[in-house]
């Protein structure tokens, strides 16, 4: 079942993705072709993705969310680029509203689009995001290709996952 939710999420995120294309899928700024793969490497890498996007609060899950969450089936489970690009930023901080650390990459695809990874561990403590930061497979400047590892997810509390936006 999550199989599909996930296959209809990603066309979802795609179908808003190229939505701001004109013609067929290829961004007027640079000609790219934009494609999208999952985020992991197998399909039993993930236990669940329990909310897709929505830009309205009276989606099913009750919430605006801007991305799709995917919820590892392990400790370490090693996430990928979904699309080409160039790491144009990496950074930890604390989440404000749940009080939780987290770590963020963006891939930039063009002058357009970036893609945000938000590594979320959902723990309170600092060291567990300093420790998601030693667990990523890239720097800033690196070009990325789809399905280049970008790191794995450090599980330090309940409900740790990848948080993938556009």
């Amino acid at each position: 079942m999550y199989v599909r939710t996930l296959y209809a999420s990603f066309l979802i995120l795609s179908l808003i993705f190229l939505g701001g294309c004109k013609g067929k899928g290829v961004d007027p700024l640079d000609g790219m072709v934009i494609t999208m793969d999952a985020p992991y490497l197998q399909s039993s890498d993930i236990t669940s993705i329990p909310e897709g996007f929505s830009a309205v609060g009276n989606a099913p899950w009750g919430i605006i969310h801007n991305g799709i969450d995917f919820l590892p089936a392990k400790n370490l489970t090693t996430f990928r680029s979904v699309s080409a690009g160039v790491v144009s930023d990496i950074s930890m901080w604390k989440n404000e509203i749940s009080l939780k650390w987290q770590v963020n990459v963006r891939v930039r695809f063009n002058s357009t689009y970036t893609l945000e990874y938000i590594f979320e561990t959902f723990s309170s403590n600092q060291a567990d995001g300093q420790a998601q930061l030693s667990y990523l497979n890239i720097s800033v400047g690196k070009t990325l290709a789809a399905g280049d590892p970008i790191g794995q997810l450090f599980t330090a509390g309940s409900g740790s996952h990848l948080h993938l936006m556009l």
